[in-house]
């Protein structure tokens, strides 16, 4: 029983000398350390304390994961980390000695605030006869925001064989969008630009973010999310 008491003892020194000893290779928090360790250095969870405060997930001895940092000053950032700063979802809150406090939500790309949104779009799905859709964010200044559709057919306007024997006109068709289905946000009006061959164009006007929109092509369908309040070209492409 003695042996056994002692060895438990001996243990529990060891991973607290561990954890004691545990190098930190951040600077401002080389001090005191507490937590999982791995060949000398901090990894895993623990708290760092030394000119500035870290408590969450570690890797190779700095910051990696999710966790929270207070510096000095009393300001704190809580959220993801990667390389020890900064990098993908979180909160930063400002202590100011002489004004209000101020917090900031969102994301962070290599230390620096990216904004509300990580993307400022994104894709959610089209059908198969969609050949390719793309969307590009525009550097305009147009206010209300707008957001301008290409709808093109790969062969739109392109002779048909069957139309030319039946008399008609001998040009394919060209897709047009037959309705807007929208999930969340809104727009004030669309208008159409049909005087092309093989493409329409399309304007919805005075958008309201966060937008998430289905643009139905007869059968076929393609869905968007926009999530940052911006002027956006959609480009859509249809196999036919």
């Amino acid at each position: 029983m003695k042996t056994l008491l002692f060895i438990l003892l001996l243990s529990a020194d060891y991973c607290f000398a561990q954890q004691t000893n545990c190098v930190v290779n951040v600077k401002e928090l080389q001090g005191t350390y507490v937590g999982d360790c791995k060949k000398g250095m901090a990894n895993g969870k623990g708290k760092a304390v030394g000119e500035d405060t870290y408590e969450g997930e570690f890797k190779n001895g700095i910051p990696e994961g999710t966790g929270k940092y207070t510096w000095k000053n009393g300001t704190w950032y809580e959220g993801n980390f990667k390389k020890g700063i900064e990098e993908g979802e979180g909160v930063m809150h400002y202590v100011s000695p002489t004004n209000k406090d101020s917090i900031i939500a969102g994301y962070w790309k290599k230390g620096s605030y990216v904004g509300l949104y990580e993307k400022a779009y994104k894709i959610i799905s089209k059908s198969y006869m969609v050949n390719t859709a793309t969307v590009e964010e525009l550097k305009t200044s147009v206010r209300p925001y707008q957001i301008e559709i290409y709808l093109t057919s790969v062969s739109g306007g392109a002779p048909s064989i069957s139309n030319l024997e039946s008399g008609g006109s001998g040009q394919l068709p060209k897709p047009e969008i037959t309705s807007v289905l929208v999930n969340k946000g809104s727009y004030l009006s669309m208008d159409a630009i049909t005087n092309t061959n093989k493409s329409n164009f399309y304007y919805l006007k005075d958008i309201v973010f966060p937008f998430s929109v289905i643009f139905k092509i007869g059968q076929e369908d393609v869905s968007i999310d926009f999530y940052k309040p911006s002027n956006y070209k959609v480009d859509i492409k249809i196999k036919q």
